[in-house]
């Protein structure tokens, strides 16, 4: 057993030390119940979000989700095409 601890060391010894990153502090999320509605942006907003936090928990099928994701495309704002 010995010798298989020394053999991690040695493997650990050769691997380059990454540097350590500081931490960038999380800005911390609020429930998307507590939400306040002020606008009907926000509303758009906070349905998109259900119905993508519905979509994680499985509420519907393949089909459903792709009419989903094409209603919600129509909300996207377009970028104006260079030219």
């Amino acid at each position: 057993m010995e010798s298989e601890s020394q053999t991690q060391q040695d493997v650990e010894q050769q691997q380059p030390q990454q540097p350590q990153q500081p931490q960038q502090p999380q800005p911390q999320e609020v429930p998307i119940n507590q939400i306040k509605v002020l606008d009907q942006n926000i509303a758009l907003q906070l349905l998109v979000a259900f119905v993508q936090l519905g979509h994680r928990r499985g509420a519907y099928n393949i089909e459903e989700t792709a009419k989903i994701h094409e209603c919600i495309e129509m909300f996207k704002t377009q970028e104006p095409k260079q030219e």
